[in-house]
């Protein structure tokens, strides 16, 4: 578990305004993290170099407080068309989280899962309630994942992702990936 607190100064953001124009705000306030991540590693043989198991998770809640300043040119917050910018109470939750598992079932060969998501959680917007948009979605990804190793030094990876991180929008990626390693390690020093 982790907790982690940090004070915002004009921390700015993009947003909607209600006539469906761009606008920007800034946050002042606090911004508290909480953070819980597990791991469990199993090696059925019990040596992890020919098989094994690895499911990893995270888990990470946020929540801001403080105040928010809608400007934004042309937009319901245009300091200019309503007379002020408009500032008022902020407070918002949002949380994500992740899962993951990978298999390594010969010493050359491993396959794996992984899904993910955030929550935009809740929103307070105080007196800009009336002046912005936020849409409420949840993004998510779910992948999965074969690899080689040749040794320990080099890797090919395909990897097959759905990401629906946009709203109305299903982004299908398929990734070749090698990887390799170069320079001084146990065995030599060069």
């Amino acid at each position: 578990m982790s907790y982690l607190k940090t004070s915002a100064d004009d921390r700015q953001g993009d947003f909607v305004d209600s006539s469906g124009l761009p606008a920007q705000a800034t946050f002042t306030g606090d911004t508290s993290t909480w953070l819980a991540d597990f791991v469990w590693k199993w090696a059925p043989d019990g040596n992890p170099k020919y098989r094994n198991f690895k499911f990893q998770t995270e888990y990470f809640w946020r929540q801001d407080k403080g105040d928010l300043t809608c400007t934004g040119l042309g937009s319901a917050c245009d300091p200019l068309a309503a007379g002020d910018a408009v500032t008022g109470n902020y407070n918002t939750r949002q949380s994500g989280w992740y899962a993951q598992g990978v298999f390594q079932f010969t010493p050359e060969w491993r396959a794996g899962l992984r899904y993910d998501q955030l929550d935009s959680g809740r929103q307070s917007l105080g007196a800009n309630a009336a002046n912005l948009v936020v849409e409420d979605y949840r993004p998510k990804r779910a992948t999965a994942m074969v690899d080689y190793s040749w040794s320990e030094f080099s890797r090919l990876r395909l990897q097959f992702a759905q990401d629906r991180s946009m709203a109305g929008i299903i982004d299908n990626q398929w990734i070749v990936q090698y990887i390799m390693s170069l320079g001084a390690h146990g065995a030599h020093k060069f």
